[in-house]
């Protein structure tokens, strides 16, 4: 009796921590799904790439480089390569 007791506690902590893992799983993988891209013109953002719902200019995301004269994007700062103008890092908008 007493084993069987001590066998059914053991399976229940070894599931609780089996379901633990997969729902910390689930969470990171939907975090990694929710990127930001915001606007180089106006900075409205929202969870997809391509071009501004309010303006019409490309989105570029969070985290990557956009020059501000002609728009070209990058992920590593410096000079742009069209027009030599420094690149500004894109932040998400408050």
């Amino acid at each position: 009796m007493k084993k069987l007791i001590v066998l059914t506690a053991f399976l229940g902590m070894v599931t609780t921590g089996t379901f633990a893992q997969q729902e910390t799983g689930k969470q990171t993988k939907s975090a990694k799904a929710e990127a930001k891209y915001c606007c180089i013109k106006c900075h409205a953002c929202a969870n997809k790439p391509g071009k501004c719902a309010k303006c019409g200019a490309e989105t570029v995301k969070v985290g990557d480089y956009y020059c501000p004269s002609c728009g070209a994007t990058s992920s590593k700062s410096g000079e742009c390569k069209k027009c030599q103008k420094e690149m500004i890092k894109m932040t998400a908008s408050k």
